[in-house]
């Protein structure tokens, strides 16, 4: 198969998405790049938030459901979505992030290590969801947008790393090498001299993934919780090579679907953690304007007959989510203008 450039988006459960696109957009500097409802259930939200564009590499889908239980924390997870910042910049991150009530970590680039060792900081979404920004000199294919407090130059360029919390990092690194052309790097020592390494990490495309071992059962996806991680294929024909690479690797397929801006295979991994493929087109901008991304509800063909019925029904109403939209990501008028 040809190989995956990378991470393509992360899937999150969250509750509220007034509180996340907070957030994300004035906290994290992301933009809301496309708006549209849960199929399965057309009552709540399902947000992407990404760079300018939308453009793989740099997405965060969230799937809201206000009726969510918090995620138990175990083995068996996604354990941290880790964003590339520019060199120098950490700092002013730091503050920024923790003046919108997040509790913040600061950790060394020797405490970090591996192949993305840089000064970073971990803290939470609102829903606890863990994240980490981390200082990277690489490339991540994410373009800035003109964010009315963020400058430019220090916004963040995409997703660099994900780490996986497993009971057994051998055999989801083996899957990840042959399911989707994960190539190896290297090893944590092990916890004791004769036991199996304590992580490894592996990369795919452009981006990196630790395996990290941890014992326990793998749970629901609950609020604050990653329900997925899909790698970028760059078309139709390498998403069907992906799926039968998966299965070939001992994933249980999962479907495929529409997200919007690019088609998905989803699988499982040995173990629990839910993966996928997704293409890198047809893109946000192939429908909507740039300038118009995120501003207004999209609903799929076989949802549109039933706008109407659907809008009255989402919480919160899109009167008020276009209000706090137009609040966090446009600029405040000039005093007295």
């Amino acid at each position: 198969m040809r190989e995956p450039l990378g991470i393509h988006h992360v899937s999150i459960v969250g509750r509220d998405p007034i509180a996340t696109m907070r957030f994300l957009i004035d906290g994290v500097g992301l933009r809301l790049v496309h708006r549209t409802v849960r199929p399965e259930d057309p009552s709540a939200y399902r947000l992407v938030f990404g760079d300018r564009t939308g453009a793989p590499g740099t997405l965060l889908e969230y799937r809201f459901d206000r009726d969510a239980e918090r995620t138990e924390t175990g083995g068996e997870r996604v354990a941290r979505i880790t964003l590339a910042v520019p060199p120098g910049t950490i700092a002013r991150w730091r503050d920024r992030i923790a003046a919108r009530g997040a509790r913040v970590v600061e950790r060394s680039a020797e405490a970090v290590g591996g192949p993305i060792a840089g000064p970073a900081i971990e803290f939470g979404d609102p829903d606890g969801t863990p994240m980490a920004m981390v200082e990277s000199a690489d490339g991540f294919g994410g373009t800035a947008w003109e964010h009315p407090e963020i400058p430019a130059d220090i916004q963040s360029r995409g997703i660099a790393a994900v780490t996986f919390e497993v009971s057994a990092p051998e055999d989801v690194a083996g899957f990840l090498r042959q399911g989707l052309a994960a190539a190896a790097w290297d090893a944590a020592p092990p916890v004791r001299t004769g036991e199996p390494p304590a992580s490894l990490w592996v990369r795919i495309g452009a981006t990196w993934v630790e395996v990290r071992r941890r014992l326990g059962a793998a749970a629901a996806p609950g609020a604050g919780s990653v329900a997925s991680v899909a790698w970028r294929v760059a078309d139709g024909a390498a998403l069907t090579a992906a799926t039968e690479a998966m299965t070939a690797a001992g994933g249980e397929p999962g479907g495929v679907h529409d997200g919007g801006g690019w088609t998905a295979a989803a699988a499982t991994m040995p173990g629990g953690i839910a993966v996928a493929a997704a293409t890198d087109g047809p893109g946000f901008t192939d429908r909507v304007p740039e300038s118009q991304l995120g501003r207004s509800l999209f609903l799929p063909p076989e949802l549109a007959e039933r706008r109407e019925q659907i809008e009255s029904g989402l919480i919160p109403g899109t009167g008020q989510f276009d209000r706090v939209l137009r609040v966090v990501s446009e600029p405040l008028p000039a005093a007295g203008g």
